[in-house]
C-alpha cells in the first residue's frame, strides 16, 4: 500500500526533472527562464568512503545503509567522477540493463529521489545532485571520496623528493587511505575498472613506502607494509621481492630465503612459471649476506652468529636440540669438516651451544622452527658422509627450571628423547611440534609416533617424528623404548587455549559411571571439535593404566546418511566389515576389551537417522562412552549437553597484564606468534587487540582466522574491516575442511541444514539488535508459533538464550546476525523493520508513565534490556523510507530513560532527524510532544539555539491546542534554558510561573512537574546566594519526589542539597546524602549522577583535612568518568579541574600522584562499597566529637 501512495509524487518529480525544472532544495520551481542550473557553492561536503565499504559522513551525520544497494552504488558511481554529468541512458544501462525503458527511467528517478532525501534532507549545505532532462551529476564540491584523496596523495608524493621527510609522510598517509577494495560486492564493468586501477595505485604506494622504510632503517615497519602488499596481490612478484628485502634488512635472512621457496611453489602452482631473474639475483645477494637475523633476547649491540662472538642464550622460552653422532671408521678430517659445516648452520640459524661435543651436542634456539631446521640439516649432512650417522631430540620450554616448581629443564628431556630416536630420525615433543608446526618447510611434517616415557615418574608423553618428504620404504619406528600407548586421535599442532574449565567439566562428567553420552553443541567455529579431541586425549592419559583403554576420533562431516555412523566408527577402529554386514557385532567385540571413548565429530546433519545408531551402539557396548560434537542435540535418553559459548572477551579498560589472562586474547596472541614469532602484546597494541577480540565476540574460529592475517594486517587495520568480516576472515590451509576455512563457511553449514521456513525466520530476526524476548519475536515474525520458531533456531545453535529478571531472552552473535541480514530479502525487509519499530513504540509509550512513578527502576531496567532495539528502531524510522510517525512515538517515550542512563546526545540526534522530516507535522499533538522532548534534551546538553527553536515551536502548538499541561512543561524547560544562558532573574520568573501552574493541576505528573520546578528554583536561589531559600525549595522538592517514587528525582535533589550542606559546613549531613545519592544512582544505573556526588565527596574529605583520601576519590572519579558522556555531567570535569591543583599543592607532587593513581585503580564496586561504609562514617563522626 505504501508504494502505491508515493508513486504519483515520484512520477511528478521525474517529469519535473525531465523538463529541467526539478531541484528540490535550491531551484525556483516557477522560474523557467533561468537556464543556469549550477548550484551555489557547497560549504560542507559529504565524505564518501568507497574503499573497503560504502559510508557517507557529514558532520555528526553518518549513513551506512542506503535505501537499496543500487542506490548506494549509483551515488558512488557519480561521486567517483564529480562534476562530470552522466547521461540518464548510460546510468539506466549500467544499473537497470534488463528493465524496459520506462521502468528504467522510473527506477532511476526513484533512486535519485531517495538519495536527495537522504543527502539533502537537512538543507544544511546546498544540493548534492544536479539533474536535468538528459544528465545527472554530483554537484561540484558536494561530495568528496577517499578514492579521490588516494589518487591525489599518490600524485603529490610523486612530485616530492624521495629523500625528503614529506615524501615518507605523504606515502604513509596515502597508504592509510586504502581500507580495502573499491565497493566490495558491487558488480559491473565500471566498478571492476575503477577497482583494479585503485588497487594498482595502492600497490605502487606500498612498494614505494617499503623502499623508503628500508632506506630509513625502519625494517620492522617495512616488513609489515610489504606483507600487506603481498596479501593484496599474492601473484605480484615485485611485492614478494620487497618483502624479502625488508626481511633481510631486519636481519631475518633465513625467513627471507624461506619466503623465496614459498614464492617458487606459489608461482609454479598458480602460473606454471619460476621467479624471474631479478628475484634470483636478490636471493643470491641475501645468501651472500653474512649477518644472520637477531634471535629473540639477544643483547643490544651484540651481533649473534659471528665467528668471534658466540650467540647469546635466548632470554625467554627456548627449544633445545640434543644431537647425537654415531661413527664407524670415519676419517678425522671428515668428522672435522662435518663439525665446521654444522657450526655454520647453527650460527646462521641463531643457535647457542650449551654443551659442545663430538658425540653429543646441546644447542638452544629462540625459535622452534630454527631448531628443527638445524636438526634436519645435521641429519642430512651426516647421511652424506660414509660411516657417519646422526639422530636428534628436541624439546621446548624454560632453559632453567622455574623456582619453586617440580618442572625439569628442557635440556635433559631433549637428551632422553635423542636416546629414543633411531639413526637418521628427529624426534620432538608435542610442545615443540606446536611451536614449529606453522613454520615447517612445505615438505616437512610432524608424524605422531605414540607415547613414550621421557620424564622419570611422569605419564608417557606423545612424541612426533619430523618427516622430510616421503619416508623410505620400511622406515623403522623409534622403538629404542617401546611406546607406552598408541592413539586414534588426530595430531594437534597448535596450543589448546581457553577451554580448561570446559575440559575439566567434561572429564568430570565422563568419570561418572552413569554418564555415557555427552553432546557438545554450539554455533560453528566455537571450538567444539578441538575441545572434544583434547578431552579425549586427557581421558586417554588418565586411563593409561588400563592397557586396552583408548580413544577414537570419527569425523562424520563427509557422511550424509546417519545409518552409516556405525560403519564409520568401524573404519576408524580399522575393523574390516563387509558391505552387506551390520557393523554392530564387530564393534561390540572390539569395544568390549576395556574402557573406550569414541568422539563422533560433526554429527548435526545425521541426527534424525544417526541418533538411533548411537543409541544401539551404547546399549550394545557397556564400557563405551561417546562425546558428540553437533550443532543440535541428539535427543537420546541419558544425553548430557554442554552448550559451548564463545571464549570470554576482555573489558574495554583492561591493561596488558590483565589481557594476558583473557582466553580470547591468549588465543589470538598464540596464533599470531605461530606466524610471526616476534609478536608481543604490549602497551602499543593491547587496546586494539582487546577491541578486536571483543568485536569478534570470542569466536575461536574468527580469532584464529584474524590471527592468520596478522602478517599483512595490524589489529587496528582488522578493526577497520570488521564490517566485511565475513569476506576476509578466511584461510587457505589445505589441512582444513571447507567449514573451517572461513567464518562464512562455518555458518553456511548450519544455514544449509535449515528448512525453508526456518531459513526465513533466521533472516527475519536479523532486524533485532542485542537481545529480544518472545513477545518481540511474535510481533516481528507475526507468528503465533514464534516460541517453536525460536526453539528451532536455538536447537540449530544460531540463536542463544539466557534467563534474566524479565524471563528468557534470545540473541545472536553479531557475526551470525550479519550473515542472517545478508539472507534477508529486500522486499520483505521493510515490512519486518516496520513491525519491529511498531512493537518497540508500544513499549516506549507504556514506559513513559511508569518512568515517572514508583516502578521507575523496573521500567529503566526493562528499557535498558531493549536499548539496542529501541535505538535501531528509531534509526530506521528516521531513515529512508522509514516511519516518522512511529519514530516520534518512540522519541516521546524515552527521554527520561536516556537522561537517567546518559544517552541523551544519541537520543537527541535521532529525534532531531525525525523532526526534520515533513511528515513529522502530520499529527500536531505528537509533533508538539516531540518538540518539547527535543527542546528539553537540547537545553540540558547546552545546545541553546536548538533548544530555543524546539521549545518555541512546541509552545506555539500547545497554546493553539489549549494544551495547558504541555505549555507548562515547555515553560519549565524554557526556564532551564534561560538559566543555562546565565539570566538568573528571568529564569526565576519563568520557573516560578511554571511551579504555580503545576500547583493548580492534579495527578502524579503534576506533582512530579512541581518537584522539578522547585528543584530548579532552589538552584536559582543558591546561585543568587540565598541559601536559606534554596534549602526550603529543595526540601519541599525532595518530599514530593519521595512521595511520587521518582528515584532519579530524589538523587538529583539530594545532590543539590549536598552542595548546600558543604557550603554551610554540615559535612556529616553532606556525607550521608552523598551515600544515599550514590546508592540510588547506582541502583538506577545513573552513573553520571553518582559521579557528581562522588566529586562532592572529594570536597568533603578535603574540608575534613584528609587531602590524601580526597585525591584518591578524585582519581577514582576521573577514571570512572571515562565511560560517561561529558555533556551529561560537566560539573565532574569542573570539580576535578578546581580541586586537583589545590590538593597537589597541599600534598606535594609525589604524594598527590601516588594517591591519584591508587584511586584510578578503584573499580565501581569498590567506590560504591567505600561510600556506603556506614560504620566507618560513624566512627569518624565519633572521633570528631
Amino acid at each position: 500500500m505504501a508504494s502505491v501512495a508515493v508513486k504519483p509524487a515520484i512520477d511528478d518529480e521525474r517529469r519535473a526533472e525531465e523538463r529541467g525544472l526539478y531541484n528540490p532544495d535550491w531551484s525556483n520551481l516557477n522560474d523557467t527562464s533561468n537556464s543556469d542550473t549550477r548550484p551555489p557553492a557547497v560549504t560542507l561536503p559529504w565524505q564518501l568512503e568507497v574503499l573497503g565499504r560504502l559510508r557517507a559522513t557529514r558532520g555528526e551525520r553518518r549513513i551506512e545503509r542506503f535505501p537499496t544497494r543500487k542506490t548506494g552504488a549509483l551515488l558512488a558511481h557519480l561521486a567517483l567522477d564529480p562534476g562530470r554529468p552522466a547521461t540518464r541512458d548510460a546510468l539506466i544501462e549500467t544499473f537497470w540493463p534488463d528493465s524496459a525503458p520506462d521502468a528504467g527511467r522510473n527506477s532511476l528517478s526513484q533512486a535519485l529521489t531517495g538519495l536527495r532525501r537522504l543527502l539533502e534532507g537537512d538543507g544544511a549545505a546546498g544540493p548534492v545532485l544536479v539533474a536535468d532532462r538528459f544528465t545527472v551529476a554530483v554537484a561540484p564540491g558536494a561530495v568528496e571520496t577517499d578514492a579521490a584523496r588516494l589518487r591525489d596523495a599518490w600524485r603529490a608524493a610523486r612530485r616530492l623528493d624521495p629523500a625528503s621527510a614529506a615524501y615518507r609522510d605523504t606515502l604513509q598517509a596515502a597508504a592509510a587511505l586504502y581500507h580495502g577494495e573499491l565497493l566490495p560486492g558491487v558488480d559491473g564493468d565500471w566498478a571492476t575498472v575503477e577497482r583494479e586501477a585503485l588497487a594498482r595505485i595502492h600497490l605502487e604506494i606500498l612498494g614505494a613506502l617499503v623502499q623508503r622504510l628500508v632506506h630509513d632503517g625502519d625494517a620492522a615497519r617495512a616488513v609489515e607494509v610489504a606483507r600487506a602488499a603481498v596479501a593484496a596481490d599474492p601473484l605480484r612478484e615485485p611485492a614478494h621481492r620487497d618483502l624479502m628485502r625488508a626481511l633481510a634488512a631486519a636481519g631475518r635472512r633465513v625467513e627471507a630465503l624461506r619466503h623465496h621457496r614459498d614464492l617458487e611453489r606459489l608461482l609454479d602452482a598458480e602460473l606454471g612459471v619460476q621467479p624471474d631473474a631479478e628475484t634470483l639475483r636478490l636471493v643470491d645477494d641475501i645468501r651472500a649476506t653474512a649477518t644472520p637475523r637477531s634471535p629473540a633476547g639477544a643483547r643490544p649491540g651484540v651481533k649473534p652468529g659471528t665467528a668471534s662472538t658466540p650467540t647469546p642464550l635466548p632470554a625467554g622460552p627456548a627449544t633445545v636440540l640434543a644431537l647425537r653422532l654415531t661413527r664407524v671408521d670415519v676419517p678425522a678430517d671428515a668428522v672435522a669438516a662435518y663439525v665446521r659445516a654444522l657450526g655454520r648452520t647453527l650460527r646462521a640459524l641463531g643457535g647457542s651451544v650449551i654443551r659442545p661435543g663430538i658425540d653429543e651436542t646441546l644447542v638452544a634456539f629462540a625459535e622452534a622452527a630454527d631448531a628443527v631446521a638445524a636438526a634436519l640439516d645435521a641429519v642430512r649432512r651426516a647421511e652424506a658422509t660414509p660411516g657417519l650417522g646422526a639422530h636428534a631430540g628436541l624439546h621446548s620450554g624454560d632453559l632453567d627450571a622455574p623456582p619453586g616448581t617440580d618442572a625439569e629443564p628442557v635440556g635433559p628431556v631433549a637428551q632422553r628423547i635423542a636416546a629414543i630416536a633411531r639413526a637418521g630420525q628427529v624426534l620432538v615433543t608435542e610442545e615443540t611440534a606446536i611451536r614449529a608446526g606453522p613454520s615447517l618447510e612445505a615438505d616437512d611434517r610432524a608424524v605422531d609416533v605414540g607415547r613414550y616415557p621421557v620424564r622419570p615418574g611422569a605419564a608417557p608423553e606423545r612424541l612426533f617424528r619430523i618427516q622430510h618428504g616421503r619416508d623410505p620404504a620400511g622406515a623403522p619406528a623409534p622403538a629404542a623404548v617401546p611406546p607406552a600407548q598408541t592413539t586414534r586421535l588426530p595430531v594437534r599442532l597448535s596450543r589448546f587455549v581457553g577451554r580448561e574449565d570446559e575440559r575439566r567439566h567434561l572429564l568430570a562428567q565422563l568419570a561418572r559411571p552413569e554418564v555415557r553420552l555427552v553432546t557438545i553443541t554450539g554455533i560453528g567455529g566455537t571450538g567444539k571439535t578441538r575441545l572434544a579431541i583434547e578431552t579425549a586425549g586427557a581421558w586417554e592419559a588418565l586411563a593409561a593404566a588400563a592397557a586396552s583403554a583408548a580413544a577414537t576420533w570419527v569425523d562424520l562431516g563427509a557422511i550424509d546418511d546417519g545409518r552409516q555412523v556405525g560403519r564409520a566408527v568401524a573404519a576408524a577402529l580399522d575393523l574390516p566389515v563387509p558391505e552387506a554386514d551390520d557393523p554392530l557385532p564387530a564393534l561390540q567385540a572390539a569395544l568390549a576389551r576395556g574402557p573406550a571413548l569414541v568422539v563422533l565429530d560433526n554429527f548435526e546433519q545425521l541426527v534424525p537417522s544417526g541418533a538411533p545408531v548411537v543409541g544401539r551402539l551404547l546399549a550394545a557396548c557397556p564400557e563405551l562412552k561417546c562425546i558428540v560434537t553437533s550443532r543440535v542435540r541428539l535427543g537420546l535418553e541419558g544425553e548430557h549437553e554442554l552448550q559451548l559459548p564463545p571464549l570470554p572477551v576482555p573489558g574495554t579498560s583492561a591493561g596488558v597484564a590483565d589481557l594476558e589472562h583473557v582466553p580470547s586474547v591468549q588465543l589470538f596472541v598464540d596464533r599470531v606468534r605461530a606466524a610471526d614469532p616476534g609478536f608481543r602484546l604490549d602497551a602499543a597494541n593491547a587496546a586494539d587487540v582487546a577491541r578486536l577480540c571483543a568485536a569478534l565476540e570470542g569466536i575461536p574460529l574468527a580469532i584464529e582466522l584474524a590471527a592468520a592475517r596478522a602478517t599483512v594486517l595490524s589489529p587496528r587495520q582488522m578493526l577497520e574491516r570488521l564490517g566485511t568480516r565475513l569476506a576476509w576472515l578466511a584461510a587457505k590451509r589445505a589441512d582444513l575442511g571447507e567449514r573451517q576455512r572461513s567464518l562464512r563457511g562455518a555458518i553456511d553449514w548450519s544455514y544449509d541444514l535449515l528448512d525453508a521456513q526456518t531459513r526465513a525466520d533466521f533472516a527475519a530476526v536479523s532486524v533485532f539488535r542485542g537481545t529480544w524476548d518472545i513477545e518481540a519475536a511474535e510481533a516481528v515474525l507475526d507468528d503465533v508459533l514464534a516460541v517453536e520458531r525460536m526453539a528451532e533456531l536455538r536447537d540449530a545453535s544460531l540463536v542463544v538464550t539466557r534467563l534474566d529478571a524479565g524471563g528468557v531472552r534470545y540473541g545472536m552473535l553479531e557475526t551470525v546476525r550479519l550473515y542472517a541480514a545478508e539472507k534477508l530479502d529486500e522486499a520483505r525487509e521493510g515490512d519486518l523493520r516496520a513491525r519491529h519499530a511498531r512493537h518497540f513504540a508500544v513499549l516506549a509509550e507504556a514506559a513513559e508513565p511508569g518512568l515517572n512513578g514508583p516502578d521507575q527502576r523496573a521500567w529503566i531496567d526493562r528499557l535498558a534490556r531493549e536499548h539496542d532495539n529501541l535505538m535501531a528502531a528509531l534509526a530506521w524510522c528516521a531513515g529512508t523510507p522509514g516511519d516518522p510517525a512511529t519514530g516520534l512515538r518512540l522519541a516521546c517515550g524515552l527521554p527520561y530513560y536516556w537522561y537517567t542512563r546518559g544517552h541523551l546526545r544519541a537520543g537527541l540526534a535521532l529525534t532531531a532527524r525525525l523532526l526534520e522530516r515533513p511528515e513529522a507535522a502530520a499529527d500536531s499533538a505528537l509533533h508538539a510532544r516531540a518538540l518539547l522532548a527535543a527542546g528539553g534534551m537540547a537545553a540540558f546538553l547546552d545546545d541553546t539555539a536548538a533548544a530555543e527553536r524546539y521549545l518555541a515551536d512546541a509552545l506555539a502548538l500547545q497554546r493553539a491546542a489549549s494544551d495547558t499541561r504541555g505549555a507548562t512543561l515547555s515553560l519549565y524547560q524554557l526556564a532551564v534554558l534561560t538559566f543555562k544562558r546565565g539570566d538568573v532573574r528571568a529564569a526565576h520568573a519563568q520557573a516560578l510561573e511554571s511551579a504555580d501552574r503545576f500547583r493548580q493541576m492534579e495527578g502524579l505528573a503534576a506533582r512530579r512537574g512541581l518537584a522539578a520546578a522547585l528543584n530548579l528554583l532552589g538552584m536559582l536561589d543558591f546561585t543568587a546566594g540565598d541559601l536559606q531559600a534554596a534549602g526550603a525549595r529543595w526540601h519541599e522538592s525532595l518530599a514530593l519526589v519521595r512521595e511520587v517514587g521518582d528515584t532519579q528525582g530524589v538523587a538529583n535533589v539530594l545532590d543539590n542539597l549536598v552542595a548546600l550542606e558543604i557550603a554551610t559546613g554540615q559535612l556529616a549531613e553532606a556525607a550521608a546524602h552523598v551515600r544515599e545519592t550514590v546508592a540510588l544512582a547506582d541502583a538506577l544505573g545513573s552513573r553520571w549522577v553518582a559521579l557528581k556526588a562522588l566529586s562532592h565527596r572529594a570536597t568533603i574529605e578535603a574540608r575534613r583535612g584528609d587531602a590524601v583520601q580526597a585525591a584518591r576519590v578524585l582519581g577514582a572519579v576521573s577514571a570512572l568518568s571515562a565511560d560517561v558522556e561529558p555533556a551529561m555531567a560537566p560539573e565532574v570535569a569542573a570539580a576535578i579541574a578546581r580541586q586537583a591543583p589545590d590538593l597537589r599543592q597541599r600534598l606535594g607532587d609525589a604524594a598527590f600522584e601516588a594517591a591519584w593513581r591508587e584511586g584510578q585503580g578503584w573499580d565501581w564496586a569498590r567506590v560504591v562499597a567505600w561510600v556506603g561504609d556506614v560504620k566507618r562514617e560513624a566512627d569518624r563522626a565519633a572521633d570528631s566529637r
